[in-house]
């Protein structure tokens, strides 16, 4: 509010009054004043210059905003002029004593001063002094939103100024009429106050007020949206600062001006205003004015689309509010950059952004924008199909606002969040998530009264109970749920709605009557149900002019199941000329495959034909494989009633390898019973399943959606005309045989294990058991043999199944060439990780039946050959010199195994994950004895989830979809001692059964060979019921296999002429996603204090590029990384990746399939960063940065399995490296580095992160 402190003045101290005081606080006091001898006369001219002096200091203090400090200056010269009995001094000096209470939000006590002021003035006849008094008062009442009064006492303040002709009095009261106008958003009150100002101002000739003034009724002008008067008198100002040479206004009103021109879509003029403006505050160094106005050219540039010069501004204002550290304009420089990335769906980008943003509001307490941060991120991750942490951010924001008593829209939340659970994979558990979020969105909106938002929960309940994938399928919940919001659409009027309510409705009894078609009941009364109501849904369409692709091909496929084809084809052509009208694809390849199946079913076999090529080739183009396979097995049928055969195979197969190449669930669609007669109908003999089993067979294929042809198999119908030659005896149709395996699975769920080996070996082709022929349906196939098998007890049967799986499924395996150049090397790396990792259910199922067989020796040897096969064959290239792929090592077996044992003189403790909640151990001492345990969680608890809930329960962070290796703050919290509950139930199920197997000697090394989840666990921090850990008692490692052991041995025994160490940290970090990483300042601090005892110089910053890290490891020996380590799959076959300087040459990201490509001869590589130690587990092991450094050359690798604080890293590091120059044994001096930091940093979150891979 202007005029409030200086701008009231330094005014006149009046002539003494009556001697009446007025102390602070309201309390009045009567003194007399004596009349004054000489000597005491010149004594009180003293005082009073002391009082004015301190008058006006307190004045000046306001003025600075040094409100606390002003009061006890006003508060001694008020006692100065109480003891001369000063009235004008002390009406003053309380009146300013009003204006800093009023500063400190102080109000009752600003308004007691005020009015004590005003009395004084009334008592002394002060007219000026009651003027000032009243405006006092009125800037109160405004402050205290009390409009009414404020402008009433400000009439009367200003009806005197005007009365003793005082026309700046006038002009200052007429500034507060003003902004109580302004507060209320009056803007044409305001304009009228401002024009009578001007007038004051002009006749005063005071020309920066009058250039003030005509800026304010321009931005009156802007808020009313005239922005042609709002550009007039801003120029009229404009005019006026440069006739003063007002720089700083003069940038202030072409930024105002750029502001109008922009909202009258006159950019040119808008960017030039703007631009003109920085330059004048580059000129005059206002780094807080140059940041706003780099905003207001980024939000130029970004509402033009120029993201390039939008992303540029916004960047130079954020670095600028960085260093003035101002937080609120970094939190919204950070939210317009999320809205560059997110208007170029760079959706990573916005993310990354947007929760920058979101930190710093949440670090200052802004509840309110972080709450609408938290709305935007759950958007962002829809939009980046990233539903999980859509739901988290959406959760996170429905907590917040649950807090605000004024919610409103919780109902909406509620329905997105089921939105999304029913936009992931289909799954029971997705399913029923879905639907208590829209049970709860339904409650709140009928307890609102929301009849709007009720529909919308009823009808997307009845959408998660139509959908059979899900796991929730029901159609009378789904026609319940669907009925009850048809009605509601109907009373709220929403035809829209309605047609798409019925729509859904008609989709159900179609797919009934399909259902009941497929088990040889009457599908009419299903179809004149689901006609009736896509009949309805299409009348209001159309009425609507929306007419459906869908709704016209679902009636023709209703017509179609009831043999009504000429209605069919006519709904089915309407849909296709719709779907090809409005360009949705998806509709008018299933339209197109539909018509086919109508015209095949009239006879127009060659008008069926062309329409289902091009359903294929719409199918194509839209890469959709689930949809491309129905429109194939449309084709082959057509093929068949063709009688071309040859053709007819050719395609039904190209359709099996498609639906196993892209994962599609493979379902017979209607492939003809004539295709089985030849010969292979009678071999297999179906008519044996005719009888009493018959109706039990019809449900079960029911359930899994198979063809009505593979029925037909069942009944007098399978007597289609045999066809000579139509098969080869040694090629068995792809199709058939995928459809005799789901017969198979159907008996084995309900427990009928003869008739599914009966089916699984019909299934079986007879070249796959003599070893001739086989493919991945063959090696599935043989798989469920050997598992029923054992079910049965046919024990000698399932070993030999599962063995013949095994075999096929290792030559398939490596079969695989690696080729030639590095992309082609990678790929085969990951597709034979791939085949390995379908095996392992072969290997499991091998060793429960070798160990109900009580044969633990032969387990331990399938055990060993489940893992890392891969990666053995990696390292057997390197350490003997030979191409990939060749020569490859077989598996060791118990005596090989013992032998590594006792060479390392170390124990070997080998897990196996046997089932989800079946754990098998084995250990081998150096001696040579071999010990089996085998353990079960407890109360059916998953493994996985039990180490899981064990790093959650230790504080351990989890990912992010760019995960950040290690976002160290500035200023770091220790870690609170978490409970130890998940870790001491490892340590039960992973140490105790086999304490007595392990040595008493702590020195000794103890070498853990996990699997899957297993890895993730740190064995260092496993507490025993005493709480004693086991770091505590044992010298450790782990390794991906035994006979990794073998070639890491070889690699570390390579001759070494390196001697050399190379320290990176804290390098200039790399853009990803459209920002800047973080700076590690403990990064770099870690990497100073290593580089100290080796007596070198690290690394750092600009210096850590990634040609100078291979270049120095060329001589190095040691390699020490302590950056940010990403952990997205910035390689599809590898992920993982380091952040190193960026360079002319590259973006400074070294990634794991570049660190595989290398050979190096290094004894130790050091990750010092975030998760280094994860990646995406597989049977191969863990498939990351550390694998990667291991097949480049690399003996042993120290990795994080957590994000560790930089204060415990720095002390566990130095003090590994210091140990490490006495003690060469790199698990020993590991050891040794934890228990010391474990002295000062007890929590295991910040000692017990690192573990050593490889070699000691």
């Amino acid at each position: 509010m202007k005029g409030q402190w200086s701008a009231l003045g330094l005014l006149g101290l009046g002539t003494l009054g009556l001697a009446f005081g007025f102390l602070v606080g309201g309390q009045g006091a009567i003194a007399q004043v004596p009349t004054n001898p000489p000597l005491l006369a010149q004594a009180s001219n003293d005082r009073k210059g002391e009082a004015d002096r301190l008058y006006k200091l307190g004045v000046q203090q306001a003025d600075r905003q040094e409100s606390a400090v002003a009061l006890v200056s006003l508060q001694q010269a008020l006692q100065l002029y109480q003891g001369l009995g000063d009235r004008n001094g002390q009406m003053d000096t309380i009146r300013y004593l009003g204006w800093a209470q009023h500063q400190l939000k102080n109000y009752p006590q600003a308004m007691e001063q005020f009015q004590a002021s005003l009395a004084i003035a009334r008592e002394i006849n002060s007219r000026s002094g009651e003027a000032k008094g009243l405006n006092g008062v009125g800037s109160v009442h405004e402050y205290l939103k009390e409009t009414d009064k404020a402008l009433a006492n400000y009439e009367q303040a200003r009806s005197i100024a005007i009365a003793i002709k005082d026309m700046k009095l006038e002009s200052l009261i007429l500034e507060n009429v003003i902004t109580t106008y302004r507060s209320a958003g009056n803007w044409q009150k305001e304009i009228e106050v401002l024009n009578r100002n001007l007038a004051i101002y002009r006749e005063l000739k005071q020309r920066n007020d009058e250039a003030s003034n005509l800026s304010s009724i321009g931005i009156a002008h802007f808020q009313l949206k005239d922005y042609q008067q709002s550009i007039a008198f801003h120029q009229q100002s404009l005019a006026i600062y440069t006739e003063l040479n007002n720089q700083s206004s003069i940038a202030s009103t072409l930024r105002n001006i750029g502001l109008a021109y922009d909202l009258q879509k006159d950019y040119s003029k808008a960017i030039a205003s703007f631009e003109q403006s920085l330059t004048i505050y580059r000129e005059l160094k206002n780094e807080r004015q140059i940041a706003r106005g780099l905003i207001d050219i980024g939000l130029f540039h970004k509402a033009q689309k120029n993201y390039i010069q939008a992303n540029k501004s916004f960047l130079e204002s954020l670095e600028i509010y960085t260093k003035l550290n101002d937080r609120p304009n970094m939190a919204q420089n950070w939210r317009n950059l999320g809205w560059i990335y997110e208007d170029q769906q760079d959706w990573a980008g916005a993310i990354q952004a947007v929760q920058k943003s979101l930190a710093l509001r949440q670090e200052l307490k802004d509840s309110e924008t972080a709450t609408s941060l938290l709305l935007s991120l759950g958007l962002l991750f829809y939009k980046h199909n990233n539903y999980p942490q859509a739901i988290s951010y959406y959760e996170q924001y429905l907590t917040a606002m649950r807090q605000r008593p004024s919610f409103k829209g919780e109902e909406l939340v509620l329905k997105i969040i089921g939105d999304l659970y029913r936009s992931q994979p289909a799954s029971k558990e997705n399913s029923e998530k879905a639907i208590k979020y829209y049970d709860e969105s339904l409650k709140i909106a009928q307890k609102n009264q929301n009849e709007l938002e009720a529909n919308h929960a009823l009808h997307s309940m009845g959408i998660v109970y139509q959908n059979y994938d899900g796991g929730l399928y029901s159609f009378k919940k789904a026609t319940e749920y669907l009925e009850q919001s048809l009605d509601g659409w109907r009373k709220l009027k929403d035809n829209s709605m309605e047609a798409d309510t019925l729509y859904l409705l008609g989709n159900l009894y179609v797919g009934n009557a399909a259902g009941a078609s497929a088990v040889g009941n009457d599908s009419k009364t299903w179809c004149d149900q689901g006609i009736a109501y896509l009949e309805k849904s299409i009348g209001l369409l159309q009425s609507l002019k929306k007419p459906s692709a869908g709704a016209s091909n679902s009636l023709g496929r209703c017509y179609q199941e009831t043999k009504q084809y000429q209605k069919a084809i006519k709904n089915q052509e309407q849909g296709l000329i719709l779907a090809q009208k409005s360009q949705n694809r998806l509709q008018e390849g299933l339209g197109l495959v539909d018509l086919a199946r109508s015209y095949r079913l009239t006879g127009n076999l060659s008008k069926a034909e062309q329409l289902a090529q091009q359903g294929v080739n719409v199918f194509r183009e839209l890469k959709n494989h689930q949809w491309e396979v129905y429109a194939l097995d449309e084709i082959t049928s057509i093929y068949v009633a063709l009688g071309k055969a040859d053709k007819a195979i050719e395609t039904q197969n190209r359709r099996i390898a498609i639906a196993y190449t892209h994962n599609v669930r493979l379902v017979n669609y209607g492939f003809n019973a004539s295709m089985v007669k030849i010969e292979k109908a009678k071999k297999f003999n179906f008519l044996t399943y005719r009888d009493e089993k018959e109706k039990k067979l019809r449900q079960q294929l029911s359930r899994h959606n198979l063809s009505t042809s593979l029925l037909d198999l069942l009944g007098p119908k399978a007597t289609a005309p045999e066809q000579p030659g139509f098969f080869a005896p040694a090629t068995m149709n792809a199709n058939i045989r995928e459809s005799l395996t789901l017969l198979g699975d159907a008996y084995a769920e309900v427990k009928q294990y003869p008739q599914a080996i009966e089916f699984y070996k019909s299934a079986l082709d007879e070249e796959v058991e003599s070893g001739d022929s086989f493919g991945m349906i063959d090696i599935d196939l043989l798989t469920k043999l050997g598992k029923i098998l054992q079910r049965v007890d046919r024990m000698k049967e399932s070993e030999f199944y599962l063995r013949l799986a095994l075999k096929h499924g290792e030559e398939f395996r490596t079969g695989i060439g690696y080729g030639k150049d590095s992309e082609k090397k990678q790929g085969a790396d990951a597709n034979r990780i791939f085949l390995a990792d379908r095996k392992i259910r072969n290997f499991k199922q091998l060793q429960q039946l070798l160990i109900r067989l009580n044969r633990s020796d032969e387990a331990l040897e399938t055990a060993e050959e489940a893992r890392a096969r891969t990666f053995v064959e990696l390292l057997a290239s390197r350490t003997r010199g030979l191409p990939l792929g060749d020569k490859l090592p077989t598996s060791p077996n118990v005596d090989a195994m013992r032998q590594v044992a006792k060479q390392r003189n170390a124990t070997l403790v080998q897990y196996s994950i046997a089932a989800d909640n079946l754990l098998y151990i084995w250990v081998i001492k150096p001696t040579g004895e071999i010990s089996f345990r085998s353990t079960i969680t407890p109360d059916s608890t998953l493994l996985s989830q039990l180490v899981t809930d064990s790093r959650t329960e230790m504080g351990v962070r989890g990912r992010a979809s760019i995960k950040i290796a290690s976002t160290k703050p500035d200023v770091e919290e220790p870690n609170p001692a978490p409970t130890q509950e998940n870790l001491k139930t490892l340590h039960r199920l992973l140490i105790e059964p086999i304490a007595q197997d392990l040595p008493s000697d702590p020195n000794q090394q103890v070498i853990f060979l996990p699997q899957d989840e297993l890895f993730l666990v740190p064995f260092a921090a496993l507490p025993d019921q005493q709480g004693r850990y086991l770091i505590e008692r044992h010298t450790m490692s782990i390794a991906p296999s035994i006979q990794t052991l073998e070639f890491t041995q070889a690699l570390a025994q390579r001759p070494k002429t390196q001697k050399g160490v190379v320290i990176v940290g804290d390098p200039k970090m790399p853009i990803v996603g459209g920002l800047p990483l973080q700076q590690l300042k403990g990064a770099r601090e870690e990497a100073t204090n290593i580089a100290q005892l080796f007596q070198i110089q690290p690394l750092l910053g600009e210096q850590a590029t990634k040609a100078q890290v291979l270049e120095k490891m060329k001589t190095a020996k040691i390699l020490h990384l302590a950056t940010h380590g990403l952990l997205d799959n910035v390689r599809d076959d590898m992920p993982g990746s380091i952040a190193l300087a960026p360079s002319g040459q590259d973006s400074g990201l070294w990634t794991s399939g570049e660190i595989f490509d290398l050979k190096l001869n290094l004894d130790l590589v050091v990750l010092s960063a975030c998760d280094t130690g994860r990646g995406k587990i597989t049977g191969d092991g863990v498939v990351g940065l550390a694998r990667s450094f291991f097949a480049a050359g690399s003996s042993s690798v120290l990795v994080s399995l957590w994000a560790v604080n930089d204060g415990s890293t720095n002390a566990l590091m130095s003090e590994f490296y210091r140990q490490l120059q006495t003690e060469p044994n790199k698990s020993k001096a590991l050891r040794q580095a934890m228990l010391k930091t474990k002295q000062r940093h007890p929590n295991p979150i910040d000692w017990a992160a690192f573990t050593l891979i490889g070699e000691n």
